[in-house]
């Protein structure tokens, strides 16, 4: 198994159950009525995110990025991989952003927790870190607002090379 497929399962796990969390978004193409707030869920990136001229670039937040940060092969023919979740949102009022952000983590977090107990496409099994823990999350420094930002990190088992 190779980490890409890993972190495109894990979009494919995650895109449909973030479809039930719409975010505010803004357009660089046009400024909306006042009081209008533009809504749409998180996107989910694999890898890095897209060019500046790509086909999403008119919506840059909400997001989740999957990176694969480092992994390695056991002697007990697995190989262990650590993802790092980076999360953004988009609000143009500081608690609004600070109240999306952690509900785009709790949710984020609460379907990859779910990997515990039962296979993410039946290969992929989330782990616990050296310290215990599952899916720890971290504040990176301040983001600038209206944006704010944060990283779960998760750790996975699955076959390795042998």
């Amino acid at each position: 198994m190779n980490s890409f497929l890993l972190m495109t399962a894990l979009r494919d796990r995650l895109a449909p159950a973030l479809a039930d969390l719409p975010l505010p978004t803004r357009s660089r193409r046009e400024r909306p009525r006042p009081g209008e707030v533009l809504l749409r869920p998180a996107r989910v990136l694999v890898g890095s995110l897209p060019p500046k001229g790509g086909e999403h670039a008119e919506y840059d937040a909400p997001l989740v990025l999957i990176q694969a940060m480092s992994g390695h092969d056991g002697d007990d023919g697995f190989a262990r991989v650590v993802l790092a979740l980076r999360l953004v949102v988009w609000n143009e009022e500081a608690e609004g952003a600070e109240n999306d952000l952690h509900n785009l983590l709790a949710l984020v977090r609460r379907h990859a927790m779910s990997c515990r107990r039962q296979a993410l496409d039946g290969r992929y099994i989330l782990t616990a870190n050296e310290r215990g823990e599952f899916t720890p999350w971290v504040r990176p420094d301040e983001q600038a607002p209206p944006f704010a930002e944060a990283y779960a990190l998760t750790h996975w088992t699955m076959q390795g090379n042998e």
